[in-house]
């Protein structure tokens, strides 16, 4: 692990031993690291890769990772912030369900769908923004949202949103 101490502030970073990484899909995360970098060797976050790792509070995707797979995030129930980079083109149904203490993502500019319940109740989400290229939103994409007050479309190549998208929303 990487230790980073300055001003008597001690960050620990998740070492490389801590993925099982196979092909360039990231299978599975078996460290306990609050902040994780994942290795810029990983094009793919496979299906439940880091699903119940309640202890991350920081993820950092490299622009290398092309896709997220389904619930890869799910029940991180620390995780407070993502931001997914712009050469990821796809994230999976579930990929950040039950996150309860995200409070803010960056989407990337490059996804076209947000699916399935991608967003399930993570109660604390206060604001997104829809990027350009979106043309559908998934059935409960947003469900459970409770803390969600403004909500962004960039762009106008929407084409459908499914049900209950945005039922909790108070927008």
């Amino acid at each position: 692990a990487f230790i980073f101490s300055m001003f008597g502030f001690t960050e620990a970073w998740a070492k490389n031993s801590d993925f099982i990484i196979e092909k360039g899909v990231l299978k599975e995360y078996k460290g306990n690291s609050k902040n994780v970098k994942i290795p810029n060797t990983v094009k793919s976050i496979g299906d439940f890769a880091f699903y119940g790792c309640s202890g991350i509070k920081k993820v950092t995707i490299p622009d290398s990772v092309k896709t997220i797979g389904k619930s890869a995030f799910d029940s991180c129930t620390n995780l407070t912030s993502i931001s997914i980079p712009n050469s990821v083109k796809s994230i999976g149904e579930n990929a950040f369900a039950n996150c309860d203490n995200l409070k803010s993502v960056s989407l990337s500019d490059n996804i076209k769908t947000i699916d399935n319940s991608t967003f399930y109740f993570c109660s604390n989400l206060k604001k997104i923004t829809i990027p350009a290229n979106v043309k559908s939103i998934g059935r409960e994409a947003f469900f459970g949202c409770f803390s969600l007050k403004e909500v962004k479309f960039l762009g106008n190549k929407m084409t459908s949103i499914g049900d209950n998208a945005f039922v909790t929303v108070r927008v």
